[in-house]
């Protein structure tokens, strides 16, 4: 069974592959979870233990005051957070072989079209070309205009960019890394006082996913744990001393594999802003082979998703991402979406509606980034995730919009001090 939602490297093949032996070794094992599984750990936290009381002017869902450690990163008080209760959202359009006129065509149509402008965009760039000569990453300044000074004049409040360059954990903590991480540094301080949040490492925890901890790229090595930590702090280590202070940093694992690995690499909160994970319903109400979430097979909404605790399908269920690090740094997904079922076609629209009451009862939910992208050219074709997705049925995007327009996801984000 597939034990997660897809994300948007092309994993698939890898989880339909162990569908079959799975569901065999669910039954010969009592409700085991088979070589992939939602991975379960011991309930111990990671090693620096998150302060209670944070400023007033920053509160949970519940009211209370955010806990301390929500400025304790290399943002320090000037931390992305909304401006009042409530949740950003963040857009990340695209797709295999989309241009950048056009994704910035379709942004523009979506926040035409809510009547809203999004508190965040989120954008992309490859690690494996050379940018002025520097290998590591493509070179922002050749789009016109560049991807965040475009963001930040149609009105996001600050931008994410989700970038790791091609080097392996031990390449990084070398130094291989430090040249390219000290001119995009140099370049993305440039857009100050806005921020810019920087997603790197991203869903490391999965085999598949290029530059895996630990994975085929990285030679099979395992750099869970202190390995990871060290390429992590390095980079932030190398940021701060080339003067880029609106760098926020957004550990994103994951959500479901190898849990241990995440826990283990944690960063340490003085080197984070931002926690969350990525994770999507890749299920059909009536596929009971499939897995989003460990409550249950079938359909997932966002909140089982994210939020899942109590009983799950084979016992006591294991701690959620959010569960673990929510107390420590806010908690904004990474990415997340769902499939349509085209027999039952409300249920796309409804997963978007329901987000928001999903999001009002988690207490550290600071942010939402739907994967707006249609990927099926290298995934398959049920890999749109395109919140509009089909055209041919306007509820699903009526859906999207009530999210968009809910008060609870327009908050914009806290001004620089």
């Amino acid at each position: 069974m597939p034990v997660r939602g897809r994300g948007r490297l092309g994993r698939r093949a890898g989880y339909l592959a162990v569908a079959v032996v799975s569901v065999v070794a669910l039954v010969a094992v009592g409700l085991g979870w088979g070589p992939w599984r939602w991975q379960s750990e011991e309930d111990a936290t990671p090693a620096d233990t998150p302060s209670s009381v944070g400023p007033t002017s920053c509160t949970n869902s519940d009211g209370s005051p955010c806990p301390a450690s929500y400025f304790t990163g290399p943002l320090g008080a000037n931390n992305v957070l909304p401006t009042r209760t409530g949740a950003l959202l963040i857009e990340q359009y695209g797709g295999i072989g989309t241009s950048w006129p056009r994704k910035q065509a379709g942004i523009s149509e979506r926040q035409r079209s809510t009547g809203r402008g999004f508190d965040g965009i989120q954008v992309q760039y490859g690690g494996s070309t050379a940018w002025g000569g520097i290998r590591g990453m493509e070179d922002p300044t050749q789009m016109r205009p560049p991807q965040e000074r475009w963001a930040i004049d149609n009105g996001a409040s600050f931008v994410a960019v989700s970038w790791t360059p091609d080097f392996t954990i031990g390449e990084m903590n070398s130094g291989a890394a430090d040249p390219i991480w000290a001119k995009a540094a140099n370049y993305w301080k440039t857009y100050a006082p806005t921020r810019i949040m920087l997603r790197s490492f991203v869903e490391f925890n999965v085999p598949q996913t290029a530059g895996a901890v630990p994975g085929v790229e990285n030679g099979d090595a395992d750099y869970c744990g202190a390995p990871f930590r060290d390429a992590w702090r390095r980079m932030v280590d190398v940021f701060q001393k080339n003067g880029a202070s609106n760098v926020g940093f957004w550990f994103t694992p994951d959500e479901g594999n190898n849990r241990q690995c995440v826990k283990d690499s944690y960063p340490g909160d003085r080197y984070v802003d931002w926690v969350g994970s990525d994770t999507y319903n890749e299920c059909a109400v009536a596929d009971q082979s499939c897995y989003a979430t460990p409550l249950h097979p079938g359909w997932s909404t966002f909140g089982e998703l994210f939020d899942y605790r109590g009983e799950c399908a084979d016992g006591a269920c294991p701690r959620s991402q959010y569960d673990l690090f929510g107390p420590r740094k806010p908690f904004v997904v990474g990415e997340t979406g769902t499939v349509y079922d085209w027999a039952n076609p409300s249920r796309k629209g409804d997963f978007y509606r329901s987000m928001v009451t999903a999001a009002k009862s988690m207490k550290y939910l600071r942010g939402v980034s739907l994967f707006d992208q249609n990927v099926s050219a290298a995934e398959g074709a049920d890999s749109n995730w395109l919140v509009d997705m089909p055209t041919s049925n306007p509820s699903v995007y009526d859906g999207f919009k009530q999210l968009a327009r809910d008060p609870w996801f327009n908050t914009r984000t806290r001004a620089s001090n």
